[in-house]
């Protein structure tokens, strides 16, 4: 178990990695309000998040992209977004994804917080995001 600082820490560093890098061609944006620090959760879900973000959107791209990592707390709720912009169509190939990854994350939540957790996935404003959610429950550690 971790909780939310740790989880936001976690990746900051990574994307601090990946910003040496890619340098320019990576953008990053956070977009944090009312984050409840001690929320707990399961360790490691935010980081492949921004990882996928890295590899399918910035990456992919000759020209690089942008990643905007996003969260509010709302009613005992918090819900955290990573998008990132796609690379330009006829210009880099998508690469495939088996969405490993992405149903961990899924299996994860459910199996910690049940019903009351979830994730979205799609395009938003022409980017692909990805939205999960899970109320505050304080960290034992």
């Amino acid at each position: 178990m971790s909780n939310l600082a740790q989880e936001l820490e976690l990746a900051r560093q990574y994307l601090a990695i990946e910003q040496q890098r890619l340098g320019e061609r990576l953008q990053v944006k956070w977009d944090m309000q009312n984050m409840p620090d001690q929320a707990g959760m399961p360790a490691l879900l935010l980081q492949p998040l921004v990882e996928n973000a890295v590899y399918h959107g910035v990456e992919a791209s000759q020209r690089g992209g942008e990643i905007l990592v996003s969260g509010r707390c709302r009613k005992g709720i918090v819900a955290l977004a990573v998008s990132n912009t796609l690379p330009t169509e006829g210009q880099d190939s998508p690469r495939k994804s088996n969405h490993m990854a992405l149903e961990n994350i899924r299996q994860r939540l459910q199996m910690r917080f049940g019903d009351a957790a979830g994730m979205h996935t799609g395009l938003v404003d022409n980017r692909y995001q990805v939205r999960i959610w899970f109320p505050v429950q304080e960290s034992a550690g």
